[in-house]
């Protein structure tokens, strides 16, 4: 469930100056309250989500709805094959009644059509319940939005149009929300990121710059038009450090003359098998997915050592359809023997040499597979894995909609996988979807994971038992639970995930266990990476699924087994997290601690709650790190037996009541000795010193040498300034100088 203080809307150019229709539109997905029913996201619709999961009796609230004596009805954009009727409630699901909108039948979920209803005479402020009913048990149909009609006979109203360029980068709030206002109004418009973009700026119907603030206030005298526009979000391309493929290029075209492949056909998967085969039998060779072939209907691939999988740029290479189960009717996905039991779309075992690569994309044909899921559990298949291959590499493919996890690399009780890389690689699905992990790895060791971007129901990635070297760098995660560890965590070390960006994923960083599924958990470090709309940005639990809703005071400490969590030697460094909802958790045993956790230069920005530390030793906040919490919300740490020393109840480096940093720190192994200006006397006999440079001095810092920062101050824009120590002890410190040129110095002073 999804709660939106402001309604999200999209404007279309509808009135004239003095037209009196006024329609409000109301993204459905922006309910404040729901029962059953919930937010799904889908970039294609216009508000970039709409409500599912609707049945018999689920409903949804929209707090504090305001109605006037002139409007007149609801118009609701709608879709589904089974239908039913919305009821539009006032203040409660048994409150009066003021309309009902029939929803018919349409072809499917993805088929929208429009219904209406007349609005009794209804005045003031309610919260409006739609209350869904219908036929039977299963789901009924989704919405996209309503729009209430207004006619007003006296009214002068304008438009306010809004869009955001390029298509799908970002959403719009709009406060209040509407498709026409009286003249005069004032409206608050917010723009917010979509997966892979960044806000840049609002420009008026000319392109001309309005603001670059997200938050945006306009008052509606006339016909206006304003465009957020944003930036796609790019990575510096980065090499492997794995070992690569070396295949040959000799090409076997999935022809219909040659192997029997046809767009038409039902199932290809005979004649790209045959095709493989005849690649590995020459030794090596690259098997093509014609660019013609949209879509190109397959059932299970088994790959070969020493053949490259190419998906040509325009292709599409699709699952054939989920059936009722048995492999039936013809032409539906087979099942492996047994029902609902399916066999990885590609797969492949004790290979080496291979590679999946192409512009083309893979298409999971997932939905089906999600409500049958949803319905009766089935077993679903995934899209590629792994087992145990040597020299792997996936590369420039798009994956979306799969019915189960995309990507996984290795197998739990198998031989290791090694030298694998998975780059440039966009895997995408629905955030309802479920178990939509985008990359699973077990038992593998050294995979480098570049320059990627994961959107999906589930773990984006998730790193699981006798797992080593994994790199995840200068990648994008949108929705979904994060980068995780675990739940199955035994032997998993040596974790680096570096230059990255989420957004509006449901945690960050989370490392999960519990007592029958760890050991051996180490070294793990983060760095370089933006978080906004993360919900959870750090969680570190020996508790999965679910910590304890007890006091942690009452916890017995068990016995220490080969499966117990042994989480250690953790670093978050250079990460910002804003707009999260709480600051995180970190909640190891009584009998086993989680160990050496490093915050260094991390700012929390948290709007409901701070951070859980519980059963914690070695826990470090340095160099500025801060958690930030509205007034009213608690103490920014919450610990209990977390400490940076042991036997210590002492944090370091943070006010854990307020969450303002105590340790504005350098981190001595990153600072870069230079000597751009020059400082006298040095050694210092006095109480001050005179620093010289050849640009403009806009900040000085002083530091101990254990890089304790000891004194700030604003630069005087000068090439000049003199700097006043009087009280400062005899010894060595550093002195750090931004110039206005945006170069940072550093150089020793000695005081005597």
């Amino acid at each position: 469930m999804k709660k939106h203080f402001f309604i999200s809307v999209l404007l279309i150019l509808f009135s004239v100056t003095g037209f009196s229709q006024t329609i409000q539109r109301i993204e459905a997905e922006t309910f404040n309250t729901a029962s059953g029913a919930r937010a799904e996201v889908n970039a294609s619709l216009s508000g970039g989500g709409n409500v599912g999961y609707i049945k018999n009796g689920t409903w949804i609230k929209f707090t504090g709805h305001t109605f006037s004596q002139y409007d007149t009805r609801f118009d609701v954009l709608a879709s589904g094959v089974t239908g039913g009727n919305i009821e539009f409630r006032l203040d409660s699901t048994a409150g009066a009644l003021i309309g009902t909108a029939t929803v018919s039948g349409t072809t499917g979920f993805s088929d929208y059509k429009k219904c209406s209803t007349a609005i009794a005479q209804t005045t003031g402020v309610h919260d409006l319940y739609l209350l869904f009913t219908g036929v039977g048990t299963g789901y009924l149909f989704n919405i996209d939005y309503l729009e209430k009609i207004t006619t007003d006979p006296n009214a002068a109203t304008f438009t306010l149009t809004t869009n955001v360029s390029p298509a799908s980068s970002g959403a719009i709030s709009m406060n209040p929300g509407g498709t026409s206002f009286l003249q005069g109004t004032v409206v608050t418009l917010t723009a917010t990121d979509n997966f892979r973009y960044n806000f840049v700026q609002w420009v008026d119907e000319n392109g001309a710059i309005v603001s670059t603030n997200s938050t945006l206030e306009v008052t509606v005298n006339a016909n206006t038009t304003r465009v957020a526009q944003f930036k796609a979000v790019t990575f510096p391309d980065i090499a492997s450090t794995q070992t690569q493929p070396n295949i040959s290029s000799t090409q076997y075209i999935i022809t219909e003359l040659k192997y029997g492949g046809n767009s038409s056909n039902l199932d290809n998967s005979g004649a790209i098998n045959a095709a493989i085969s005849a690649a590995n039998a020459a030794g090596g060779g690259t098997v093509v997915v014609p660019a013609d072939a949209s879509p190109f209907l397959s059932g299970p691939i088994t790959m070969k050592s020493n053949v490259n999988l190419f998906i040509s740029a325009g292709a599409t290479l699709q699952l054939m359809p989920y059936g009722n189960g048995n492999g039936l009717p013809a032409g539906s996905y087979p099942n492996s023997g047994s029902a609902d039991a399916y066999t990885t779309f590609i797969y492949g075992e004790n290979l080496s040499n291979i590679k999946i690569s192409g512009t083309g994309t893979i298409e999971g044909n997932g939905s089906a597979w999600w409500t049958a899921y949803d319905a009766t559990g089935i077993g679903r298949p995934g899209i590629i894995r792994f087992k145990a291959c040597n020299t792997v590499l996936i590369t420039d493919i798009t994956i979306q909609n799969a019915p189960n996890v995309s990507i996984t690399m290795g197998k739990s009780g198998s031989g290791q996988g090694s030298n694998g890389t998975i780059k440039n690689v966009t895997v995408m699905a629905p955030s309802s979807a479920p178990n939509t992990d985008a990359l699973d790895v077990w038992y593998w060791n050294g995979l480098d994971v570049l320059n990627c971007y994961f959107s999906v129901g589930d773990d984006n990635v998730a790193i699981d038992t006798n797992t080593q070297n994994v790199k995840v760098k200068n990648s994008s995660f949108g929705d979904g639970h994060g980068v995780s560890v675990g739940s199955y965590t035994s032997n998993v070390s040596n974790l680096i995930v570096d230059n990255c960006s989420f957004i509006g994923t449901s945690n960050g960083f989370r490392l999960k266990s519990n007592t029958t599924r760890g050991g051996g958990e180490t070294s793990f470090t983060y760095s370089n990476v933006t978080m906004k709309n993360v919900s959870t940005p750090f969680a570190i639990t020996c508790w999965y699924p679910k910590e304890p809703t007890a006091d942690p005071s009452t916890l017995v400490a068990g016995t220490v087994t080969s499966t117990t969590p042994t989480w250690k030697n953790i670093i978050f460094k250079n990460i910002t997290a804003t707009n999260s909802d709480n600051a995180g958790i970190l909640y190891g045993l009584p009998e086993s601690l989680i160990n050496s956790v490093v915050f260094d230069n991390v700012k929390i920005s948290a709007n409901n709650k701070g951070m859980v530390t519980n059963f914690v030793t070695g826990l470090i906040f340095q160099n500025c790190s801060s958690i930030t919490i509205p007034a009213g919300k608690g103490n920014a740490i919450i610990p209990y037996k977390a400490e940076t020393v042991s036997g210590s109840d002492i944090i370091n480096g943070i006010n854990a009541t307020t969450g303002a940093s105590t340790s504005c720190n350098l981190s001595m192994g990153d600072v870069p000795f230079t000597n751009k200006f020059s400082f006298y006397p040095n050694p210092i006999k006095g109480d001050n010193f005179t620093i010289s440079t050849d640009s403009g001095i806009e900040k000085i810092v002083l530091y101990t040498l254990s890089g304790a920062k000891i004194k700030e101050l604003n630069g005087n824009d000068s090439t000049q300034q003199t700097i006043d120590v009087e009280g400062f002890s005899a010894g060595c410190y550093l002195v750090q100088i931004t110039l206005d040129n945006g170069k940072i110095n550093t150089a020793k002073l000695i005081k005597e």
